[in-house]
C-alpha cells in the first residue's frame, strides 16, 4: 500500500492497469510503488522492489547519465531522457533503448515529495529509425549514381526541402526553398511549362514529368534536367504534398534526350539500386498479383532471369512468400495504399532452402505494388561471425589491443597478458603508449594519428617492451574503427614478433654478403639472369671477359652481353640457356665456344648453365659459369705436341742406340787397321775416308740425341759472339752469293752456360734454313745478338719463361716465308716443305732440342712473301767464359787385368783388340752372367771392368751391383749409346768410376781405362 500524502495524488488501482512501465519514486529516488507493467519488465514483485533505489533493481551502481527522475526532482519540472546502452558505460544487465519520462509530485503545501516515472522500450523503434536512416542513404547514393535530385514541396507552408543531390544539381546551398524562390532557378523560357505542370498536379492530384533547363545558381550554367512529381493527400483526399524529381540530362542530352524519357530513367534508377525491386500488378481484387518487373538487384538476390518471371503469378514464382506472411502484406498494402515494413525473416521455398530477408512494400498510383527487399544473410551471417570473432580474439595466438582514440587501453585480449605480461585489469585505462612502446617519439605518433584519422591502417616496425623490460622488435599493425558520425573511436592493434624473423634476416644477410663476395672472389665468370632470360648480375670476372659492366649489362638479354660462336660450326651459340630453363637441367659444359667481348677481344672458353630453383622447385632463371681457357688451349697443344716430340725424340734415342754400336765396330776397326798400314799405303787413304765418313754419321748421331735431348751435353761458360762469328766464317763459303750476310750485335752481350758445339750446330741449321728459303732469288740474311730483360708482360706468349736477364738471338730472312697452316709443324721431325733431295726435315727439329736442353725458348713470326724470323731466348749468366787450350793426343798404356763383356760379339772383339794392343790383359764375353760367374770364381784377378748397358737377362747397372757387392773396391766403366736408365750422375751415386758414351772410340777408351786404374791405385 501507499503512504499518505504521496496516495492522495493519484489513484494506484488505475496505474495498475495502465500497458506501460509505471513507478512512483521518493525525493531520494527509492521506490514505493509500480505498476504490473514495470513489475513484469524487472522480474521482481512489488515487495521485493518497494524500498530499493531504481538503478540497483536494473543491476547498476549509480544513476543513470540524465536520470529524468532526478532531474524532475532537483528541478520540479517534467524531464524525459532516451537511456540506451551507449550513454550508460556503467549498464551492465539493461538492453535495448528506453524513453524515460519523469512528472514530480508535490504535497499539498506544493512541495517536492517524489516523482512518477514511465518507461517505454523504444528498441524496435530505433532500429526502425537506424533503418530508415540506411534507407535514406541508400537512396542517397542511388541518387548520386542516377544523378537525380528529389524534393519534397509542402503546399500548406510553400517549403521546398530538395536532397543534396538536388542541391549539387542546381548548384544551390543546402536551405529550404519556396516556389518564388525555386522559379527563378528555371530558365526563363521554360518556367511556364513547369508552373503549368505545378499547379495541374495541384489542382487535379496527378504525377507529372516536365524537361526544362535550369541555370546554375553557383556557375550561371544552363544545364537540362528532366522533372518529375507525384503528390500525396491527407485522409480528405485534398492534395498537401508534391513530390518531385530532377535528374541532369546535360551530358546524354542530344540523341539520348529524345530516347530515355521517364521509363528511361525509372530505368536506369530502378536496375542501379542495390535493393532488389520487384513490380506487381494486381488481379482478382488485390487477391493475386502477377510479375511486372524485376531489377538486376533482384535478379542476384534470386538467382533468377527477370525474362523467365516477367507474367507469371507471385505464388507460382515464389512459392514460398505466402507461407513467408509476404503475400498478406501485398492484399493489405494494394488495400490500404500504406507503406509497410516486413521485418527480418527466413524465406523458404524449393529453391532457397532459406535466406534472410527484409522488406519495404509500398503501392504506385498506378496500383502496382512495389517490394524492395534486401538479403540479409550476410549480414546476419556476419553478426555471428562477430560473435565467434569475439570468442576468437580471445584464443588467438597474437597480441590484440583496443584502444579508444586517446589511446586508453579498452581491450587486451588474453595473449596480450601473456605476449606482454601484463594482465588486462593492470592496463586497462592505461594509455597504450605507456605500456607497450615508451620510446616512441611525438613525431612518430602524430605519424601513426593521422594515417588513422584518415581511415586508413598503418604497420610499421617497433621496438616494444615487456613488463621485464626486455626489449624485443616486432611488427605493430593499427587499424582505424569509426562511429556513425564519420568520426575515429577505437584503434585496433596487432602485434606480432619479428625477434626469429630478425636474426634470420641477419642471416640471410651474411649469407648473401658472403655470397657476393665469393662470386667476386671466384676464377670464373658468372652471369645469371631471370626466367625471361634478362640479365640480373655479373661478377667483376665476368664484367672483365665480356666488356659489360653490370651496371650497364642488367636487364638486357643474355645473348646481347654474352656473344658466342661455336668453334666448329663458325656460327652464333646460345641454346643451351633454353635448355638449362625447360628442361630444369645442367647443361654440358662446352669447351668448343668462342666468347667475342664488347671490345672484339676473342677468347676460347668453357661454359656450363644451370637452371635456379626456388624453394618449391620452381625455376625462377639460370645461372651461366664460364672460364677463359684460350692459355689452357695452346698450352694443351704445346703439351701435345711435347709428347709428340718425346715419342720421337724416344724413337730417335733407340736408333742411336743401335747405330753407335755399328759405328763403334767401323771406327775402331778403322783405327785398328791404320795402324797396321803405313801411310803411304793405298788402303790406308781408304781407311781414312772410312773414317771420316763414320764420324760425320757419328754427328748426325749426335744430332738426333740432342733433338730427343738423350745426348748428355757438356755446358760451359761460354761468349755467344765467339760461337756466332767462327758458324759465318764457314757459313760465307757455302751461301750463294746473291744473299747478302749481316750480323748485328750489341756491344757487350751477357755470357751463356752452353755446350759450345750445339750451340753452332743451331747456328749453321738456322743459317742454312734460312739460305734455302731465299735461294731462288737472293736476299738478306740478318743475325742479331742482343741482351734483354723479359717480364710477365713482354716475355713472349705461352713461353713460360720468368722474368729475368736473357740473351736473344735472332736469325731473319727475306725469303718466300711460311704457310700459316705449317708454323705448327716445323719444329716436328722430318717434316718438310723442300723438294725432294733438298732436305731431311730434322734441321729445325734440332734446333728445337738443342733450345729445349739449354731452357730457352724459340718463338717464329713468319708472313708468306716477306720472309721469316726465329727468336731464340737463353738464359743470361754472370760467369765468365772459359779458355781451353788445345793438348797433344798421346795413347796410355798398361798391363793391367781387364774383364770386357758386351752382347755385340763385334764390339767384344775390336775393344779387345784395341786394349790388347794398350797392353792389357782382357778377359771378355757376351754372356753377362757368365762374366758375373767368372768375378765371383776369382775376384781379385780383375783390376777393371768394364760393361756395356743395354744387355739381355742382365743390365750393365744391375751387373755393376752385383759385382761391388762382391768386391765393393772393383772400379766398373759402363757403355752406353743411349739409356734413359743410366747417366754420368747415376753411375756415380751407384759407385761406377766411369761413364763412356758410344760409338767407343781409341782415344777416349785408352784415358778413361788409365784414368780409373790410377784413381784405383791412389785410392789403396
Amino acid at each position: 500500500m501507499l503512504k499518505s500524502p504521496i496516495r492522495k495524488t493519484f489513484k494506484a488501482e488505475i496505474l495498475d492497469l495502465a500497458p506501460v512501465n509505471i513507478a512512483v519514486h521518493d525525493k531520494n529516488q527509492t521506490i514505493i510503488w509500480a505498476n504490473k507493467e514495470y513489475r513484469k519488465a524487472v522480474g521482481h514483485s512489488l515487495k521485493e522492489i518497494a524500498g530499493r533505489k531504481c538503478y540497483s533493481i536494473w543491476n547498476l551502481s549509480e544513476p543513470c547519465n540524465g536520470c529524468p527522475v532526478l532531474k524532475a526532482i532537483e528541478t520540479g519540472e517534467p524531464q524525459e531522457a532516451e537511456l540506451t546502452p551507449q550513454n550508460q558505460e556503467h549498464w551492465t544487465t539493461a538492453q535495448g533503448s528506453w524513453l524515460s519520462k519523469a512528472v514530480p509530485i508535490r504535497d499539498d503545501e506544493g512541495n517536492i515529495i517524489g516523482a512518477i516515472e514511465t518507461a517505454y522500450d523504444i528498441t524496435e523503434r530505433k532500429q526502425i529509425e537506424e533503418e530508415k536512416e540506411k534507407n535514406q542513404r541508400i537512396l542517397s547514393d542511388a541518387e548520386k549514381l542516377a544523378d537525380l535530385g528529389s524534393w519534397v514541396w509542402d503546399i500548406e507552408n510553400d517549403l521546398i526541402t530538395p536532397s543534396d543531390n538536388w542541391l549539387r544539381i542546381h548548384g544551390c546551398s543546402k536551405r529550404q526553398l519556396t516556389t518564388r524562390e525555386i522559379m527563378p532557378i528555371a530558365h526563363p523560357d521554360d518556367r511556364p511549362k513547369i508552373k503549368k505542370a505545378l499547379d495541374m498536379a495541384v489542382r487535379y492530384g496527378e504525377p507529372y514529368q516536365v524537361e526544362h533547363r535550369i541555370i546554375r545558381q553557383d556557375t550561371g550554367e544552363v544545364r537540362y534536367v528532366k522533372a518529375y512529381g507525384d503528390v500525396r493527400r491527407d485522409e480528405s483526399g485534398k492534395v498537401i504534398k508534391l513530390i518531385g524529381a530532377g535528374q541532369d540530362l546535360t551530358k546524354n542530352k542530344h540523341a539520348e534526350i529524345a530516347l530515355r524519357e521517364s521509363e528511361e530513367r525509372y530505368r536506369a534508377l530502378f536496375q542501379q539500386m542495390p535493393s532488389g525491386v520487384a513490380v506487381y500488378e494486381a488481379e482478382n481484387d488485390g487477391e493475386d498479383f502477377i510479375i511486372k518487373d524485376f531489377n538486376a538487384a533482384a535478379e542476384n538476390i534470386e538467382n533468377v532471369k527477370r525474362a523467365d518471371l516477367i507474367g507469371k503469378r507471385v505464388t507460382e514464382a515464389f512459392p514460398g512468400v505466402e507461407p513467408f506472411g509476404m503475400l498478406d502484406v501485398f492484399r493489405r498494402v494494394w488495400k490500404t495504399g500504406d507503406f509497410e515494413y516486413f521485418p527480418e525473416g527466413i524465406y523458404k521455398d524449393e529453391r532457397d532452402p532459406g535466406s534472410w530477408r527484409e522488406s519495404w512494400i509500398y503501392k504506385l498510383p498506378s496500383g502496382d505494388i512495389v517490394a524492395v527487399y534486401n538479403d540479409i544473410t550476410q549480414r546476419k551471417q556476419a553478426e555471428e561471425r562477430l560473435k565467434f570473432l569475439a570468442n576468437l580474439l580471445d584464443a588467438v595466438e597474437q597480441a590484440v589491443i583496443v584502444t579508444d582514440q586517446d589511446g586508453h587501453i579498452i581491450y587486451w585480449n588474453p595473449f596480450a597478458e601473456k605476449f606482454y605480461g601484463w594482465k588486462e585489469s593492470e592496463v586497462f585505462g592505461r594509455n597504450i603508449m605507456e605500456v607497450t612502446v615508451p620510446q616512441i617519439t611525438k613525431e612518430q605518433g602524430a605519424e601513426i594519428m593521422s594515417c588513422l584519422n584518415a581511415g586508413k591502417s598503418w604497420s610499421g616496425e617497433f621496438s616494444v617492451q615487456r613488463r621485464d623490460g626486455t626489449i624485443f622488435p616486432a611488427i605493430v599493425t593499427d587499424t582505424p574503427l569509426f562511429d556513425s558520425n564519420g568520426n575515429l573511436s577505437e584503434i585496433i592493434g596487432i602485434t606480432t614478433d619479428i625477434t626469429e624473423l630478425k636474426n634470420t634476416e641477419s642471416e640471410l644477410q651474411a649469407e648473401r654478403e658472403r655470397l657476393k663476395v665469393t662470386l667476386q672472389s671466384i676464377g670464373d665468370g658468372v652471369i645469371t639472369t631471370d626466367v625471361e632470360g634478362n640479365v640480373v648480375l655479373l661478377n667483376r670476372v665476368a664484367e672483365a671477359l665480356t666488356g659489360w659492366s653490370q651496371k650497364e649489362a642488367k636487364g638486357k638479354k643474355l645473348n646481347e652481353i654474352f656473344h658466342v660462336i661455336d668453334v666448329q660450326t663458325e656460327k652464333p651459340h646460345n641454346g643451351s640457356e633454353n635448355d638449362a630453363l625447360q628442361n630444369s637441367s645442367v647443361a654440358d659444359v662446352n669447351i668448343n665456344n668462342v666468347l667475342i667481348s664488347r671490345d672484339g677481344t676473342e677468347r676460347i672458353i668453357a661454359d656450363s648453365k644451370a637452371p635456379i630453383v626456388d624453394a618449391d622447385g620452381n625455376t625462377v632463371g639460370i645461372v651461366l659459369v664460364f672460364r677463359d681457357i684460350t692459355d689452357k688451349i695452346k698450352l694443351e697443344t704445346e703439351l701435345r705436341h711435347a709428347h709428340k716430340m718425346e715419342a720421337i725424340g724416344n724413337l730417335a734415342g733407340g736408333i742411336a742406340h743401335e747405330f753407335n754400336n755399328v759405328l763403334g765396330i767401323i771406327i775402331g776397326n778403322t783405327e785398328l787397321g791404320l795402324l797396321d798400314v803405313e801411310k803411304w799405303h793405298p788402303v790406308a787413304e781408304n781407311l781414312n775416308e772410312i773414317k771420316l765418313a763414320s764420324l760425320r754419321a757419328k754427328d748426325v748421331v749426335k744430332q738426333m740425341l740432342s733433338f730427343s735431348r738423350k745426348m748428355d751435353i757438356k755446358r760451359e761458360p761460354v761468349d755467344i759472339r765467339i760461337i756466332i762469328k767462327e758458324s759465318i766464317k764457314l757459313l760465307r763459303a757455302s751461301i750463294p752469293t746473291t744473299i747478302q750476310l749481316r750480323q748485328k750485335f750489341s756491344e757487350k752481350v751477357d755470357t751463356l752456360v752452353a755446350d759450345p758445339t750445339q750451340i753452332h750446330q743451331l747456328v749453321i741449321n738456322l743459317c742454312n734454313n734460312a739460305a734455302q728459303a731465299m735461294s731462288d732469288n737472293g736476299g738478306t740474311l740478318t743475325i742479331e745478338l742482343s741482351n734483354i730483360t723479359l717480364t710477365n708482360k713482354t716475355a713472349p706468349a705461352h713461353s713460360n719463361l720468368r722474368p729475368g736477364n736473357y740473351v736473344q738471338l735472332s736469325v731473319r730472312d727475306t725469303g718466300h716465308g711460311i704457310p700459316p697452316d705449317a708454323l705448327d709443324k716445323i719444329f716436328d721431325p722430318y717434316f718438310t716443305t723442300k723438294d725432294a733431295g733438298k732436305g731431311t726435315g730434322m734441321g729445325l727439329a734440332v734446333v728445337h732440342g738443342i733450345v729445349k736442353a739449354h731452357e730457352g725458348v724459340i718463338d717464329v713470326e713468319s708472313s708468306v712473301g716477306s720472309g721469316t724470323a726465329f727468336h731464340i731466348y737463353f738464359p743470361a749468366s754472370r760467369k765468365k767464359p772459359q779458355r781451353h787450350k788445345t793438348m797433344e793426343i798421346s795413347l796410355p798404356t798398361g798391363s793391367e787385368n781387364i774383364l770386357f763383356v758386351d752382347d755385340e760379339k763385334s764390339i767384344v772383339k775390336l775393344c779387345n783388340k784395341i786394349l790388347s794392343q794398350l797392353g792389357y790383359s782382357v778377359t771378355y764375353d757376351t754372356d753377362p752372367i757368365h762374366i758375373r760367374e767368372l768375378f765371383r770364381s776369382d775376384p781379385q784377378k780383375y783390376d777393371l771392368v768394364i760393361t756395356d748397358m743395354t744387355m739381355p737377362n742382365l743390365s750393365g747397372d744391375r751387373l755393376a751391383i752385383d759385382l761391388l757387392q762382391i768386391r765393393p773396391d772393383i772400379p766398373i766403366i759402363i757403355c752406353t749409346g743411349f739409356s734413359e736408365k743410366i747417366s754420368p750422375e747415376k753411375a756415380e751415386q751407384m759407385g761406377i768410376k766411369g761413364f763412356l758414351m758410344k760409338p767407343v772410340e781409341q782415344v777416349p777408351l785408352a784415358k778413361l781405362v788409365r784414368k780409373v786404374l790410377d784413381e784405383a791405385k791412389n785410392q789403396q
